[in-house]
């Protein structure tokens, strides 16, 4: 797989500044869109139309939704929520839909997960299907074998306030997690051999487990001066302290900044993404100071795959400033090819453009990896703020959500955006990437005791044996109401 990097003429320090959304023509806008429309740009260019059909309502959570992913396979359907619940829905073809109801098809409740204890903020899913990832606000992100209803396969409580985001690397490495404490933490997968008797059956004698990998929390000021990521402790309250009073003593000499902005910002998301490939991760919610004395940037950072062998930290290769926070990056799933006749470098180098979406408080701004400045700018289309984003599987649509209730749909004509990379040669670049990654990482699989841990390593709480750690700080959200059993979901409304 190629390594990004920065273009000559771009770096994390020097990133051109987005276009005014004021003298930027969105390619589309379709706002409060209900049925096929087909709507005309200020160019009187006229735009795809979107047909959106109802087909059915999942309705089990006691609580507000605060995620939906579908499984890269397509089967299954995760919803997760304020009730803490995880639910896994699956299509049933075989059960027609009541005839109380507008549904035109049936969904039914396939398997439901519980262990954090508070809001879920965040889901994602593993590449191949079988496992889910979960963000809460109990301080940690859980591991989940959809199969097992048992309990957490893994939780690591790590973070010292909310996780609002979590991202699995699509090649099977890595796991991400973004947190209100301004810290990007990356897990990566190790197999574990077990001790005991030998077993004929490979999956019964190994298995894998998340570990603690880095931690992106501060850079410095100056060019190639980002700090090197954290490494684990067993201490982490002790850490933290330590951390805290460093924290101190860097800001009285001017040394550097976090990356990312505190609990303060109006949003209960930070939506990471890794990119199709898996080259690189973007992470929202990011600040960007050039000297003690610049003022604070509201950005989004793109920072390059990390490495196990040899040792290689994320590096920050870019960051996209906005007017306002962002909550949410996500990629097109599409690989494009380079559009020619382009006379300045490309903005990152790469044999190929991905193209991405980030949203922040109040509008959407689409980019690729060949162009420094953005491609579209849609603005003033809701009057609440962003919640999420979600590409359509032929890349050609983009969905926004928002608190006021309503999604907006944007559309693309097709070739728009650029040219798909050929499907042989895309699919071909990621088997490349992920047997490359299994191969340089196969060098860092140890032999642990049957629960999981090392001294060398942090114990993270698995299997449901104790009890994620809760913020204390926790808001009113949701407190003084009973809380269903861990293996009962509530009643269906």
């Amino acid at each position: 797989m190629p390594t990004p990097t920065p273009s000559s003429s771009s770096s994390s320090s020097s990133t051109p500044t987005p276009e005014d959304p004021s003298t930027t023509t969105p390619n589309t806008s379709n706002n409060n869109t209900k049925g096929p429309v087909t709507t005309h740009s200020e160019h009187g260019r006229k735009t795809p139309s979107v047909n959106i059909e109802f087909l059915a309502s999942l309705n089990r959570h006691s609580k507000s939704v605060n995620a939906v992913r579908f499984s890269p396979c397509g089967e299954y359907l995760a919803s997760g929520g304020d009730d803490g619940f995880i639910f896994i829905w699956r299509l049933n073809e075989a059960l027609p839909p009541s005839a109380d109801t507008l549904d035109k098809e049936t969904w039914s409740l396939t398997y439901t997960l519980r262990g954090q204890p508070l809001d879920v903020y965040d889901l994602c899913w593993s590449h191949d299907s079988h496992m889910l990832a979960s963000a809460s606000t109990d301080n940690s992100a859980a591991v989940w074998e959809i199969k097992k209803t048992s309990g957490a396969r893994q939780v690591m409580a790590d973070h010292s306030h909310y996780v609002q985001g979590i991202a699995w690397d699509p090649l099977g490495v890595y796991l991400a997690t973004l947190s209100s404490d301004r810290s990007c933490r990356i897990y990566s997968e190790k197999k574990r051999n077990k001790r005991g008797p030998k077993s004929s059956s490979s999956s019964s004698s190994s298995a894998t487990s998340m570990h603690f990998h880095y931690s992106i929390v501060k850079r410095n000021y100056g060019k190639g001066a980002d700090k090197e990521p954290d490494a684990p402790h067993e201490d982490k309250d002790k850490d933290r302290d330590k951390e805290k009073e460093k924290d101190k003593e860097e800001t009285a000499q001017s040394t550097g900044h976090k990356y990312f902005l505190d609990e303060n910002i109006n949003t209960f998301f930070r939506r990471l993404c890794w990119t199709p490939e898996g080259s690189m991760m973007i992470v929202p919610a990011g600040v960007f100071k050039s000297s003690p004395a610049s003022p604070a940037v509201n950005c989004t950072y793109i920072f390059s795959r990390p490495s196990s062998t040899p040792p290689q930290p994320p590096v920050p290769l870019a960051h996209l400033p906005s007017a306002k926070p962002v909550i949410a990056a996500r990629c097109n799933p599409h690989l494009f090819t380079l559009r020619p006749g382009v006379a300045s470098p490309p903005f990152i180098h790469l044999p190929y453009r991905i193209v991405f979406a980030v949203a922040t408080m109040d509008s959407v701004v689409v980019y690729d990896t060949q162009h420094a400045h953005p491609l579209a700018v849609v603005s003033d289309i809701h009057y609440a703020a962003l919640t999420d984003l979600a590409w359509s599987a032929d890349g050609h649509t983009l969905a926004v959500s928002s608190k006021d209730g309503y999604c907006t749909v944007i559309s693309f004509e097709e070739g728009e955006l650029g040219e798909h990379l050929p499907e042989a040669e895309a699919s071909q670049i990621v088997r490349t990437a992920r047997s490359a990654m299994r191969d340089a990482t196969e060098g860092d699989y140890k032999e642990v005791d049957a629960d999981g841990s090392t001294p060398a390593e942090p114990k993270t709480k698995s299997k449901g044996k104790e009890k994620a750690k809760v913020n204390p700080e926790k808001t009113d959200k949701g407190k003084g109401k009973e809380k269903a059993p861990p293996d009962q979901a509530p009643p269906a409304k």
